[in-house]
């Protein structure tokens, strides 16, 4: 949020962001979201593993469920959150 801030801060707020700071700020969305979601993937393959794969049994398979479920989650929450931009915010 601090580099969105400061990239908003050198811009006119009663113009209309260019089509460069929109660019960086979609990147900087989709990057923080599928960060953030491959953050929880990774916890949540450690858990299954500890409890599935070395306890239970399961195939390794199961373990990377949660990972692999994280990225399409992360762009789910990116796209709102995009949609929600380019609609709401920086038109001036």
């Amino acid at each position: 949020m601090r580099l969105i801030a400061e990239l908003l801060s050198w811009q006119d707020p009663n113009r209309p962001h260019t089509i460069l700071t929109r660019i960086i700020i979609t990147l900087i969305i989709v990057a923080a979201n599928v960060i953030y979601a491959g953050f929880f993937g990774v916890l949540a393959f450690v858990a299954v593993y500890l409890l599935g794969v070395e306890l239970m049994g399961l195939e390794l398979i199961w373990a990377l469920a949660p990972f692999y479920l994280s990225l399409p989650f992360g762009l789910w929450v990116s796209f709102r959150s995009l949609a929600e931009y380019w609609q709401n915010y920086g038109h001036g």
